[in-house]
């Protein structure tokens, strides 16, 4: 009864579609239903760079990258690229940066693909002082990687700056420290304009780390030895003098949790409505330090890289949460003292807490450079031994891939090159199998085992999700005009297809669904594709 119900809902469904023709596409590079590196992206010779920021864009399907050093660039890769040869694929845009820009690069980004920041360092007037510039890119520009306003911090200064950006793109927050006045400025900008809306110059010491809430809203950083976090008003909501520096700074999504770091000691404050009070504290040997740490949106998990200072070449991996802050997973990694330094040098967290990923430095032996933990496991679901070390990481909203700037050789070796690598856990049931070209055609694939058959729907998204009555999983697109088209699936369940993109100007809305029938009834994808046609 439930299977019939299924084909009258689905015959419905789909009988009131406009179809298009469709055709199997012959899949391309490696198994998309497989884990592993989709594709890496290295300088080609005599343009050396390294990436040291790297970042998801466009609800996954960009990622954007900061090439620093020998030949300073900002990069924009497709995240469906999928090229079996080491190093071939190659930016869909890229900008050059000041050929003097310091080693200070970084990129953050909104949720939608044309809101791409930058901030960059560029001596002047002389080689003990340095410029801070923020910008943003225009993606979707047809004549290339445009510059949509640049802002220029006004101090030229000798110290560390910082970026953040809200998720929706509409503010950006930097930090600039300079060390000769022993003074730090923050500036809130406008997202649209690079205008600033308000800016606070304090007395303070070195810039260690910043971290901000998903709306950019609340504001915490540690500077010298003092912790301030600051409202969106740029009013003081808590500050307090810290026994050590500490680079172990994380905040919520939501703002409401803050991680805190000291020698032996990871403390967990939770904002009260008027302050923020300690929730739960970890304790450590004082030579374990926590270096790096992060939080979910709800502030209910959190992750912590801890390295000890004696040896220089332990470290300790760990994913705590609800209830209790307990211990939910814990790696150590521990070398003999030939080794190179270790150093947990990145750590992300999924927003929802479900997943975090590690990188580090590594020891130059079969140890991963590259974990990802799942919360609900408990265990590495995906590990990578890199020949180098990782100096940036990202992990995107469905947590199913990782983009990992690693340099070309240990941390701390001399080298001018390294490398963006993409990897996929092959989770997706989903996949594009190569970049959106406009007036071209979308090739993807869809597997789900026993199916007999897929229909690709695609479309704008719709305002609100539908759940069909007899199908499986939400429908994310809108009906009234969506299109697809069928192709039968092969004994794994797989099926290939290439869809017409829209023959219009660069970013508008589409997006991609699958809907599997069997004989067990109708699905759709948990995956909704939503590539971004340049």
């Amino acid at each position: 009864m439930l299977i019939s119900a299924s084909v009258r809902c689905v015959g419905f469904v789909l009988g009131a579609l406009a179809l298009a023709g469709g055709s199997a596409a012959g899949a391309q590079g490696q198994d998309p239903f497989a884990p592993g590196v989709r594709w890496s992206a290295a300088p080609t010779a005599g343009v050396p760079w390294i990436p040291t920021s790297v970042e998801f864009a466009a609800g996954g399907e960009l990622v954007f990258a900061a090439g620093a050093l020998g030949s300073p660039r900002w990069m924009v890769f497709s995240s469906a690229e999928n090229s079996s040869a080491p190093g071939a694929a190659t930016p869909w845009l890229s900008a050059s940066a000041a050929p003097a820009t310091l080693s200070n690069m970084i990129v953050r980004a909104g949720d939608d693909g044309d809101e791409l920041f930058g901030l960059c360092q560029v001596p002047d007037p002389d080689t003990s002082h340095r410029r801070t510039e923020i910008a943003r890119f225009d993606v979707l520009d047809p004549s290339g990687m445009s510059r949509l306003w640049t802002h220029d911090m006004g101090w030229r200064v000798n110290g560390a700056a910082k970026l953040a950006v809200s998720a929706d793109g509409t503010r950006a927050m930097a930090v600039v420290h300079d060390a000769t006045s022993q003074a730090l400025r923050i500036e809130w900008l406008d997202g649209a304009s690079g205008s600033v809306s308000r800016r606070i110059d304090l007395p303070a010491g070195t810039l260690r780390q910043i971290a901000s809430s998903a709306d950019v809203g609340v504001l915490a950083l540690v500077a010298g030895l003092e912790l301030w976090v600051f409202d969106s008003n740029g009013a003081t909501r808590h500050f307090e003098v810290l026994g050590a520096a500490t680079q172990a700074l994380a905040l919520s999504g939501d703002g409401s949790t803050l991680l805190i770091g000291a020698p032996g000691l990871l403390r967990v404050l939770h904002w009260n409505s008027t302050s923020f009070v300690e929730r739960a504290r970890e304790t450590a040997p004082v030579n374990e330090v926590p270096v790096r740490c992060a939080l979910s949106s709800d502030g209910l998990t959190w992750g912590a890289g801890w390295w000890n200072s004696t040896t220089g070449r332990e470290v300790r991996l760990e994913l705590r949460g609800a209830p209790g802050d307990s211990l939910l997973w814990q790696e150590l990694q521990s070398a003999p003292s030939t080794a190179p330094q270790n150093y947990p040098e990145a750590l992300c967290l999924s927003a929802d807490g479900g997943r975090a990923a590690f990188g580090l430095w590594g020891s130059q032996d079969p140890q991963a450079e590259v974990l990802l933990v799942d919360r609900a496991q408990g265990a590495v679901i995906a590990s990578l031994d890199l020949p180098g070390s990782v100096l940036s990481l990202a992990l995107d909203p469905s947590a199913t891939r990782l983009a990992v700037g690693m340099k070309h050789v240990h941390a701390n070796q001399f080298g001018n090159t390294g490398e963006v690598r993409l990897f996929d856990t092959g989770e997706r049931d989903l996949q594009a199998l190569a970049p959106a070209r406009l007036g071209g055609a979308l090739s993807v694939t869809a597997r789900r085992p026993q199916a007999r058959s897929v229909w690709f729907l695609y479309g704008p998204r719709a305002v609100q999700p539908t759940v069909l009555a007899g199908v499986s999983g939400v429908l994310w697109l809108g009906r009234a005009r969506m299109r697809a088209v069928r192709v039968s699936a092969d004994a794994m369940g797989r099926a290939d297809a290439n869809l017409p993109l829209p023959p219009l100007v660069p970013g508008v809305p589409y997006s991609v669904q699958a809907l599997f029938r069997s004989s067990a009834g109708s699905s759709l994808s948990q995956q909704v594709l939503d590539p971004l046609a340049l």
